[in-house]
C-alpha cells in the first residue's frame, strides 16, 4: 500500500520537523546528508513547523528519523479513488435533448442541467452554460498515453482547439507519467465539461502524495506561491476531487 517510485527502490515518506531547526536549513541539510532523498512537495506552514514529502531509500530511513531537527518520518500510503465507471454506450436522455460530445451524460438530467442550458434544451427558460466559470479537477492522471485528450477534443467530449462549443484547452498543471494512471482525471473533466460546456477546465494530479495533493488544490485555486509556470491565468471557482488519503 506504500507509494513507491517505479524506477528505484525509493519509497515516499512525510518528514515532520520538530521545530528546533528552520525548515529551510533542515531541507538543505537533508539534501546534503541523504543522497537518495528526492523532495517532491513542501508545505512551509503545516502545524507551524512545516512538512517535507519525498522519496528516499529504505536503507536511509532510520538515519533520516534520527537527524537533528526531524521529529518523525511516516510512510506515505497510496491514495484511493472513487472510480468512474466507463460507459459501454451512451445513456439515453429521458426526453429528446441536444447532445454535447459523443455520448449523453447522465448528470445532465440528474442535475437538471437541461432546464437551464439551451445547448441541451432550446426551450429552457435560462441559458447557463458555464461562461466565465473555471472548474478544477483532481484525480490520478489526465493523459498518460498522450493521445486521449486529442481524441476527446475531436469528438467534442472535452474543450480545446477545434471544439466549436468551447475552444479553451484544458489547463493541465501537473500530470503523472510513471504509467500508474488510469486517466480517471480526464473522465472527471469530461463530466465537468458536460455540466458546464463553456467553462474553463483545469486538472492537477492528486497522486503525488498527501502534501502534493494539498499543494495542487492550492495551485488550482491560484494561491500565491503555488502556481505552475503553465498556469495560463487559470484560477478555479470550484474544485472537485475523488481522492482520499
Amino acid at each position: 500500500h506504500a507509494i513507491r517510485e517505479a524506477v528505484s527502490n525509493r519509497y515516499m515518506v512525510e518528514i515532520h520537523p520538530g521545530g528546533t531547526v528552520s525548515l529551510a536549513n533542515l531541507q538543505s541539510s537533508l539534501a546534503t546528508k541523504f543522497s537518495s532523498l528526492r523532495v517532491t512537495a513542501v508545505d512551509t506552514k503545516y502545524r507551524s513547523v512545516g512538512v517535507i514529502e519525498g522519496y528516499i531509500s529504505i536503507d536511509e530511513v532510520v538515519a533520516l528519523s534520527q537527524t537533528d531537527g526531524v521529529r518523525s518520518v511516516q510512510l506515505a500510503l497510496k491514495p484511493y479513488h472513487g472510480a468512474i465507471k466507463k460507459k459501454k454506450s451512451g445513456i439515453a436522455a429521458a426526453a429528446p435533448l441536444g447532445l454535447v460530445g459523443s455520448t449523453f451524460d447522465q448528470g445532465v438530467t440528474q442535475h437538471r442541467v437541461d432546464k437551464i442550458n439551451r445547448l441541451y434544451n432550446p426551450g429552457a427558460a435560462a441559458d447557463w452554460e458555464g461562461t466565465g466559470m473555471s472548474i478544477g479537477c483532481l484525480s490520478d492522471s489526465f493523459d498518460t498515453n498522450g493521445t486521449g485528450y486529442a481524441t476527446d477534443v475531436g469528438t467534442h467530449d472535452l474543450p480545446g482547439g477545434g471544439n466549436s462549443i468551447n475552444s479553451q484547452p484544458v489547463v493541465v498543471l501537473q500530470d503523472i507519467t510513471d504509467g500508474s494512471g488510469t486517466d480517471e482525471g480526464r473522465g472527471m473533466c469530461q463530466i465537468a465539461y458536460k455540466m458546464a460546456p463553456k467553462a474553463r477546465i483545469g486538472f492537477a494530479t492528486a497522486d503525488t502524495g498527501e502534501v502534493g495533493f494539498a499543494n495542487n488544490i492550492r495551485a488550482l485555486a491560484a494561491l500565491p506561491g503555488y502556481t505552475y509556470p503553465n498556469q495560463s491565468g487559470f484560477k478555479a471557482d470550484t474544485i472537485c476531487d475523488d481522492v482520499g488519503y
